[in-house]
């Protein structure tokens, strides 16, 4: 079974127990420059928002503990997998509120992966970089069924071998407006390499002259993507981009097909 709830979407209404569960408690986010497709639409107070999402996932913490509980306590957990993601996250920053246009911060794309095994009683932490595309393969696997040969995904640690040394690209693509003919001429797409992360938008009209925008960033050294790094990283900049092209031709291609 696959089970969506709605929350912590917004609004952002926790608990009485978690209700202003970080009121003062300190925290000053970076302050970043308006993004260029928010440009005329400047947001006030992310901070409260920010606080109010962050008590709402409180709540969201403590009822799927309240879940699993019931479940363990019921025997279920003895033969089940349980999986805890989420399609996408919100973001409280550059005047965005949510996660309503089309940018790939980590914010948004970073999201949590936890699954639980039956029998499994120990803690496993894995910092290779997946994909929501992983789960079928993954599952189909661990239950003994054959993987779809379509299947993009691949099997995730720590049930598959051991990867390889070289990092596999993670891309996504979000696409904001085609042609009948198949011609994807509004979109952002983003690839992930190891700790670096471009992303490309292409087709807004906010862009005007250059019709296309990309940041490069590198993770690692700068967690909270200050430092487009492409003027100065053409090199691989330009090596991500190529694959990212590829990748779209690709989709163009199935629209196609």
């Amino acid at each position: 079974g696959y089970f969506h709830f709605f929350p912590p979407h917004d609004p952002y209404n926790t608990h009485l127990e978690f209700h202003n569960a970080f009121l003062d408690d300190g925290y000053h986010p970076v302050p970043k420059d308006v993004h260029f497709l928010q440009a005329n639409q400047p947001i006030k107070d992310l901070k409260k928002f920010r606080r109010w999402y962050d008590e709402f996932i409180l709540f969201i913490d403590a009822e799927f503990a309240r879940l699993y509980n019931t479940l363990k306590r019921s025997g279920v957990l003895e033969n089940t997998w349980i999986i805890l993601t989420t399609d996408h996250g919100e973001m409280f920053e550059r005047s965005f509120l949510g996660h309503s246009e089309p940018t790939f911060y980590q914010p948004v794309f970073h999201i949590p992966l936890v699954i639980f095994p039956p029998g499994q009683d120990s803690r496993i932490d894995v910092h290779t970089p997946t994909s929501a595309v992983d789960l079928l393969p993954t599952l189909c696997h661990v239950t003994g069924q054959d993987i779809p040969s379509w299947s993009e995904g691949v099997i995730l640690p720590p049930f598959s071998k051991p990867s390889p040394v070289n990092p596999r690209d993670i891309t996504t693509i979000q696409v904001e407006a085609a042609d009948p003919d198949g011609s994807i001429n509004q979109a952002t797409a983003t690839i992930l390499r190891g700790d670096h992360k471009l992303m490309w938008f292409f087709g807004y009209e906010a862009l005007r002259g250059g019709r296309e925008q990309i940041e490069l960033y590198d993770l690692g050294n700068d967690p909270e993507e200050l430092t487009n790094l492409y003027p100065q990283e053409g090199r691989l900049g330009d090596a991500l981009l190529a694959e990212l092209k590829n990748r779209l031709a690709e989709l163009q291609g199935s629209m196609l097909g």
